[in-house]
């Protein structure tokens, strides 16, 4: 999961759960954001939102698929997320955890902020 322009407003504890039928496992780390000493919010360049707005619509960057081997268990993370002690504000914060089974289609995996579901959208 990645937040895009991070803001002081999206610190806090970020969690990940998954479930399936034989159980479920949580992993969780604290986000901090830097704020920006004298942001200045008013455009400096107008046109250059016709850029921005091109670089939005981009789709984001995605993991090649690698096949693995089908497993029936209940989730287990082998890589759980990490804390970021410290982002500056504007820059993208990326969450990555890896768990297991692989291939299972009753897994089901949930975010969350300060213990709310994320939904998805530009920023997330």
């Amino acid at each position: 999961m990645d937040i895009g322009h991070a803001v002081p407003e999206d610190a806090g504890q970020y969690s990940v759960r998954a479930i399936n039928a034989l159980g479920q496992c949580v992993s969780s780390i604290e986000l901090k954001v830097i704020p920006r000493d004298n942001i200045i919010l008013d455009s400096q360049r107008p046109e250059g939102m016709d850029k921005i707005r091109e670089l939005e619509a981009q789709q984001p960057w995605k993991r090649p698929e690698v096949p693995e081997p089908q497993t029936r268990q209940r989730p287990v993370f082998t890589q759980p997320l990490q804390n970021i002690d410290n982002i500056t504000e504007g820059h993208t914060a990326h969450f990555e955890c890896r768990l297991i089974p692989v291939g299972d289609p009753m897994l089901k995996v949930e975010w969350f902020r300060n213990e709310v579901p994320l939904e998805t959208s530009k920023n997330f």
